[in-house]
């Protein structure tokens, strides 16, 4: 089979992929309203100055702080540049998923480029957009996955030695960076791009100077809001300071936060991600430096209190590139690329069968309804939610956080009548817990439960 038929083969599967795999029920985000109205605002006030206290957002969003400006403003861009006037979630939901197959598309591109086995040419854009993070990705409009795809072009953009590579690598880098200041931490590898393209200095300088004013066009809150550009770092540095329950090991040690993170990124999607560290077997320096920044960025989020996968999902996106970049034999790489799909494949099965339910589409009946409430971590939260409802039992959710059981085990007042547990029991806790199908303990008054009166 020839690489041409081989491409072809790619570009029909995508289109398969989208129409049966990411097509699914609405995956209820609490973030998406932030991006709908943001961009939607920025449309209706014709600029691109993103606060989110400007607009009609929930109290809870309501802040004088500004978080996802380049993203906010290259989407709000583009439906402009298109006589866009109503934003809708089917067309944000759909820019999430079109990023994703470009970069597959990329992926091929580049194993082409490189002469790869065409079964690696075929098999990692699909091993890639069954990665169950990036699947999850695509089903939300938050940054992820355009920063992902960002981030996919701004490697490339280093690897190239395209006379233009400098500039591409300049406004990647920029919207990256006007869209989460965390990428930053990609500064290093700057410098060694930098360092290897010495002999043309005026190049480099022209890039720095355009990658500086694009910061500046995409987040305007730096010239004109500096205030509220300030306040959403402030706001970060607290949530992720602060705790996040059941989102991480606020109090757990290096070794067990590390566990934590090595945990969800075996059962999410079988190590994909440490496919960053086959960017160490390229010739090319900056591929070396690239790949070594890449795994000092899983080490940094996974040594976080605060754990967010999604923190780490554009990650996934560099090793795949780092894999395409190599073009390793596929006898070196189809093992772990067949494990990797496998176990991602189990979970967007199960994401496709818990995806829109409600909880009271997962518990059995008993004898009096059950009433669900918000997600308690302290025994004082725990026992007024029980002793406030006497009609009720308690639904109460859990990702299976020590913090959780701690709280509950120490709240004398009540008793555990069920458990019913989550389609993910097997991950740490993460948003597929949070967002989507976390476990549910049923709970009573200890004293009702002494008195005998279940009988279901």
């Amino acid at each position: 089979m020839s690489r041409a038929v081989g491409a072809r083969i790619l570009a029909i599967f995508a289109v398969v992929l989208l129409a049966f795999v990411y097509d699914i029920r609405s995956s209820g985000h609490p973030d998406h309203i932030i991006t709908l109205t943001v961009v939607q605002g920025l449309i209706d006030n014709n600029n691109f100055l993103t606060s989110w206290h400007k607009f009609d957002l929930p109290e809870h969003f309501k802040y004088g702080q500004t978080n996802f400006a380049g993203y906010h403003t290259v989407l709000a861009g583009i439906l402009m540049a298109f006589g866009v006037d109503a934003v809708t979630e089917k067309s944000l939901h759909l820019f999430s998923e079109l990023f994703v197959v470009a970069f597959a598309a990329l992926l091929a591109v580049l194993l082409i480029h490189r002469k790869a086995a065409l079964t690696l040419v075929i098999f990692l854009p699909f091993v890639f957009m069954m990665n169950f993070q990036v699947f999850q990705d695509a089903q939300y409009y938050r940054p992820e996955s355009f920063t992902g795809l960002v981030f996919a072009v701004f490697c490339w953009g280093l690897y190239s030695h395209h006379p233009l590579a400098s500039m591409l690598v300049a406004i990647t880098f920029a919207i990256l960076v006007a869209t989460k200041i965390s990428f930053l931490m990609f500064g290093p590898v700057l410098l060694v791009y930098a360092w290897a393209h010495r002999d043309n200095v005026a190049t480099i300088a022209a890039a720095a100077l355009l990658c500086i004013c694009t910061v500046f066009l995409l987040n305007q809150s730096i010239l004109f809001e500096f205030e509220y550009f300030r306040n959403g770092i402030v706001a970060l540095i607290d949530q992720y300071g602060g705790g996040h329950p059941p989102h991480g090991l606020p109090d757990g040690s290096l070794f067990e936060r590390l566990l934590y993170s090595l945990h969800y990124q075996l059962v999410s999607n079988g190590l994909f991600i440490f496919f960053a560290a086959f960017g160490f077997l390229h010739k090319d320096p900056v591929v070396k430096a690239l790949s070594g920044n890449l795994l000092i960025a899983i080490f940094y989020f996974s040594t976080k209190g605060v754990y967010f996968e999604r923190n780490l999902s554009f990650l996934n996106w560099g090793a795949a590139l780092m894999l395409a970049m190599t073009a390793l034999p596929p006898r070196w790489v189809n093992p772990w690329l067949i494990a990797s799909c496998s176990v991602s494949l189990i979970n967007i099965f199960n994401f496709h069968e818990v995806s829109g339910l409600k909880h009271s589409q997962q518990v059995p009946l008993y004898d009096k309804p059950v009433k669900y409430v918000n997600w308690a971590f302290d025994s004082e939260s725990i026992a007024t939610a029980v002793s406030n409802e006497p009609d009720y039992y308690i639904g109460l959710p859990t990702a299976g956080h020590p913090l959780f059981w701690s709280a509950l085990n120490n709240t004398a007042s009540v008793a555990i009548v069920d458990y019913i547990p989550s389609r993910f029991w097997y991950f740490p806790p993460s948003t597929v817990h949070t967002y989507h199908n976390p476990g549910i303990v049923i709970l009573t008054t200890r004293l009702m439960f002494n008195a005998g009166v279940l009988s279901w």
